[in-house]
């Protein structure tokens, strides 16, 4: 579309209580994401042939990381059913099907896969 969008445009508000505990909007420009990824493009080298997991809740912000982060550089994004994601064995076969690159899990997370991806390793399925 015709539409010119400037860095200090709005690109997403997002709900938090912060330290208040009282709920509010948060106003996020287009130049904070983007600032994001400047700052950590050195480190990761992203780019079009990455494959992005859309693990967490549109509602918690780390989930800005995984859509702009695939929108950003042209990669893909897959988004995670709840009941895939509940599912170790099936977040893992998504993770082999979908050949994802860009995985973002709590520690607690990552530590039920690692046993299910080291098993399918052993029996030569990734």
């Amino acid at each position: 579309p015709g539409v010119a969008v400037a860095p200090q445009n709005l690109a997403y508000v997002i709900y938090t209580s912060g330290s208040t505990g009282k709920p509010k909007g948060t106003l996020l420009p287009h130049q904070n994401v983007v600032r994001l990824f400047a700052a950590t493009q050195d480190w990761f080298r992203f780019d079009a042939s990455d494959v992005w997991t859309v693990f967490h809740s549109y509602a918690f912000d780390f989930s800005v990381w995984e859509l702009f982060g695939a929108l950003l550089y042209g990669g893909r994004a897959v988004m995670v059913a709840k009941d895939v994601a509940r599912s170790t064995e099936d977040f893992h076969a998504l993770l082999q099907r979908e050949q994802v690159t860009v995985l973002n899990q709590t520690p607690s997370a990552f530590r039920q896969l690692i046993p299910v991806a080291c098993a399918a390793a052993r029996q030569g399925q990734g």
